[in-house]
């Protein structure tokens, strides 16, 4: 991770990008709960929507898919 806690960052930035930089395809957001929401060509890193809140698209969710406007982690037993 080259994120860690919102300012300390290490020498492989470049691999990702930080909440205030242009993410992309082949420059993912640093950190676990963020994503990259694209606008057109550039996209801006933003929070990913926890389980049970509210979504539009499943890319939104931190886990899971987007199921009526939420965020829903399906499990299923073998």
């Amino acid at each position: 991770m080259c994120w860690t806690d919102g300012q300390d960052l290490v020498d492989s930035k470049n691999l990702c990008a930080t909440p205030d930089e242009e993410c992309g395809t082949f420059k993912p957001c640093c950190g676990r709960h963020l994503i990259c929401k694209r606008l057109g060509s550039a996209g801006q890193c933003v929070r990913c929507a926890r389980d049970h809140e509210h979504c539009n698209r499943s890319s939104e969710c931190c886990l899971g898919v987007c199921m009526n406007h939420t965020c829903r982690h399906i499990m299923r037993d073998n």
